[in-house]
């Protein structure tokens, strides 16, 4: 790469060399890159074909599943979390062994046992894992639309100065069969904890409509809370965490 220096300026193709503006310089470099036509047509393009097919299904795949949690996902206030549930469905999209490269889907990786494990292991803040704020077993029974903890014990928690709730909520998200679109997202009613110091664990339940859809992704969320004058204002953000899924 080159830089132009001295009275001549301008932009464009010139005898093999492109000519661009860049930083208040102009810069030169050698003319080249991808050719569609020859992209769509030519075996020796056919891995980059097929890459770019198997990206544009898991990025509207993504849309479809973001679209569904965005006031959520919005609270939540993480930079380029679009780009992280992306990384989570291709991961997924490559433990589709049933078909053929280029033609591989999410729904597909999702019927294979390691799925869950990826999802179990996603966490949606790029540094802060959910276990960090909420470091209790959790299980989820969808054929009652119920979440149970066993075992909550608030002196376990670190929360931020000025804390006095937390608020806690179950929710449950139905798709169609090749993740097009979100059917709907049920919730159940905030469980609204006064923290008092306390070494005893309680158990809490958590329940929850479940849409009649043929897959479903279910999780929890958290909210940080501060009452002042029986006014209570969230502190943080939302936390939350995709628990699993199932068809």
């Amino acid at each position: 790469m080159g830089k132009l220096k001295g009275i001549i300026q301008f932009t464009g193709s010139f005898d093999g060399l492109s000519f661009y503006e860049s930083g208040g310089r102009i810069i030169v470099r050698k003319t080249g890159g991808f050719d569609g036509k020859k992209i769509k047509t030519q075996p020796e393009y056919a891995r980059v074909r097929e890459n770019g097919s198997e990206f544009g299904h898991v990025a509207r795949v993504c849309k479809n599943f973001r679209q569904g949690l965005k006031p959520d996902l919005s609270r939540m206030g993480i930079e380029k979390v679009h780009n992280r549930l992306v990384s989570l469905f291709h991961d997924i999209m490559q433990l589709d062994t049933l078909s053929v490269r280029g033609k591989r889907t999410v729904v597909n990786g999702l019927q294979t046992p390691t799925a869950m494990e990826l999802i179990n292991a996603f966490e949606l803040h790029p540094t802060e894992a959910f276990s960090r704020y909420f470091p209790f077993a959790i299980s989820v029974d969808l054929t009652e639309g119920s979440l149970t903890v066993p075992h909550f014990v608030p002196n376990l928690l670190s929360v931020p100065v000025g804390t006095t709730h937390l608020s806690l909520q179950f929710w449950v998200a139905g798709m169609d069969s090749e993740m097009k679109e979100f059917s709907k997202v049920m919730y159940s009613e905030e469980l609204s904890l006064l923290l008092t110091p306390s070494a005893d664990g309680i158990p809490l339940t958590l329940s929850c409509a479940v849409p009649d859809a043929p897959l479903l992704f279910y999780g929890l969320k958290l909210t940080y809370v501060q009452e002042t004058n029986g006014t209570f204002h969230p502190l943080f953000g939302t936390k939350m965490k995709i628990l699993g899924f199932r068809f």
